[in-house]
């Protein structure tokens, strides 16, 4: 059980290695959305990945990590993903970075949030802000 484990975890390691953009996003950044609720229609609620991405680039004077948590906040560009925060949340302050924990201040709204909604919610933010160097 535990090599099966192991090996299924070693795949998802490579899969999502080959997925990562470089360091300084030349080919873009990966971006985090939830993905599209299913259809209401399915019997089995859970189908398929709770997250997406899609590729977003940064102006080449822009900090990363602000812009990063802007493109999210500004919602996804694909009509096949779908936004984890509530209309209206903001970063209050651009995001720290201290000895690898990087610190995002959003506004009251995203207190709001609970549940499932607030995990792929923040999710979406530590996927989308674990790309850039420094960040673990």
């Amino acid at each position: 059980m535990r090599a099966r484990i192991l090996s299924m975890l070693c795949i998802l390691l490579l899969l999502l290695s080959g997925c990562i953009a470089t360091e300084s996003g030349e080919e873009g950044w990966l971006v985090y959305f939830a993905a599209p609720l299913p259809a209401a229609e399915t019997d089995d609620p859970v189908q398929g990945p709770a997250v997406l991405w899609e590729t977003r680039r940064l102006p080449q004077d822009a900090d990363v990590l602000s812009g990063l948590v802007e493109c999210l906040l500004s919602g996804p560009v694909s009509e096949d993903l779908r936004s984890p925060f509530p209309d209206g949340v903001y970063q209050r302050s651009d995001p720290v970075l201290t000895d690898g924990v990087c610190q995002v201040d959003l506004s009251e709204r995203y207190g709001g949030l609970s549940g499932v909604d607030l995990t792929i919610a923040d999710y979406c933010i530590a996927l989308t802000l674990l790309q850039v160097e420094g960040v673990e």
